[in-house]
């Protein structure tokens, strides 16, 4: 099973991190579901409403996820944590770092192209 359902809306990437994600000991095919896609411009919503909690192997493989979009001149914002993980987030001050937003659709319009006149 996947860790990571990646899919795309409206010009969007999505990626829908599963519960499976707290068993992935490599995290390579986390890496791998993003990764190829990143490119200037690019923007990726981070869903994680299925984690209940997260450690610190993958708090830090989010940090790099965050680290390559940056690289990549793309843009990335986290959404739908749920309280221990929002937690962790704020204890760890990654608040101050990521963009965080309560539900998806509010990711998505944070992360939608200014309307044109």
């Amino acid at each position: 099973m996947t860790s990571v359902l990646p899919t795309d809306d409206q010009g969007i990437l999505v990626l829908s991190v599963q519960k499976g994600f707290m068993q992935d000991h490599r995290l390579d095919d986390f890496h791998a579901s993003y990764q190829p896609k990143l490119s200037a411009g690019k923007r990726l919503v981070m869903d994680l409403a299925e984690l209940d909690y997260i450690d610190s192997k993958h708090l830090a493989a989010l940090v790099v996820c965050y680290k390559r979009t940056q690289e990549a001149g793309a843009k990335i914002v986290f959404c739908c944590l749920k309280p221990a993980v929002r937690e962790t987030f704020l204890v760890t001050r990654l608040d101050r770092i990521f963009a965080i937003t309560t539900t998806r659709a509010e990711a998505l319009r944070t992360l939608a192209p200014p309307a044109q006149n």
